[in-house]
């Protein structure tokens, strides 16, 4: 198993379950702001194998996908509220034809 607050493998454990991952992940716990993508990045710089951690610029390159997904999302979710704004403005003055 691994100690994940050292990142070091435990002597008493010499079974290979193929779980490192899950046990490294137990002793990192996720705040409660903290994104799913930043913890994820952050997890995979803890890796207790070198080879498995991500370079500098694996991780700047992850960070700025992340920021252009969360940017589109926000102009869609923007133009969503637009969108919904004019339905609504539209709606009511289908209403107050009908009231005169």
């Amino acid at each position: 198993g691994i100690n994940a607050e050292y990142g070091q493998k435990d002597d008493d454990d010499d079974d290979d379950d193929g779980d490192d991952d899950e046990n490294e992940r137990k002793g990192i716990r996720k705040g409660v702001h903290c994104s799913n993508f930043l913890y994820e990045l952050m997890f995979s710089c803890w890796s207790f194998h070198a080879n498995s951690r991500p370079t500098f610029q694996q991780i700047f390159k992850r960070i700025e996908l992340e920021q252009q997904l969360l940017s589109t999302q926000h102009q869609q979710q923007h133009h969503h509220q637009q969108h919904q704004h004019r339905l609504h403005q539209q709606q009511q003055q289908q209403l107050s034809l009908i009231h005169i």
